[in-house]
């Protein structure tokens, strides 16, 4: 079966590879090369997770070919983070679709919690050292990069900024409004920062008013930059 590919390459050379057709399917190299080499292992050990999870897939012992349908360029300096809009990002879901890449997410989900869930404390806070490609960050890292990723991924579906507003506000409401004794006086540790309910009460407001503030500077630069009376 034939597959297109589209890749992302840095400045650098490094690419990550996309393969539309099987959502969440990549694969990664310091060169294009590289990643285009690994997209069959990927492509085969994709289709080994859909039978795992009884969907329907292709034969196990099916050819696969790969076809370059695109290059993006990513000047982040971590792949997939910002990656472009791909042709097939553009077509239209269907109800269908959208409820079997929601049955999709759940196995994956599955598959994470069932591999982290239980683990030690130690296991959870251990730092690779003298992995590049890792950014030295721990299990707990990683997973509360996920948590945060989705929270901006869901974010993108509007873009109505007052929708945003709002929606954010509502979720920050919602679970601040449930503060557990153990929440009212705990100390978390979250990459290197340390937080507290009373420190996240003060970075809302303060972070509110600090750019309540920013919005006026800019209202008044507006207004001198169109001869408009700043009274």
């Amino acid at each position: 079966m034939r597959y297109t590919v589209y890749l992302e390459v840095q400045e650098d050379g490094a690419t990550m590879a996309h393969v539309p057709a099987l959502p969440g399917c990549i694969s990664s190299g310091v060169t294009r090369e590289v990643a285009i080499a690994r997209a069959p292992d990927a492509i085969a050990a994709y289709h080994a997770w859909l039978r795992k999870h009884g969907e329907p897939t292709v034969a196990e012992n099916e050819p696969i070919e790969i076809e370059i349908g695109g290059v993006i360029d990513d000047p982040d300096t971590h792949l997939g983070d910002e990656a472009g809009l791909l042709p097939s990002d553009q077509v239209a879901l269907t109800e269908a679709e959208a409820a079997r890449l929601m049955r999709l997410m759940a196995y994956s989900r599955r598959d994470l919690m069932e591999m982290v869930g239980g683990m030690s404390r130690e296991v959870m806070h251990w730092q690779p050292q003298n992995e590049p490609s890792a950014d030295g960050w721990c299990i707990d890292d990683i997973l509360e990069h996920l948590a945060r990723a989705e929270h901006v991924y869901t974010s993108r579906l509007s873009s109505n900024v007052f929708e945003l507003l709002d929606e954010s506000r509502r979720a920050a409401l919602e679970r601040m409004s449930r503060l557990s004794d153990q929440d009212m006086s705990q100390v978390t540790e979250h990459q290197g920062e340390y937080w507290t309910a009373r420190k996240v009460f003060r970075r809302f407001l303060e972070h509110e008013r600090e750019h309540y503030q920013h919005i006026q500077h800019v209202l008044k630069a507006f207004e001198s930059n169109q001869g408009l009376s700043t009274e």
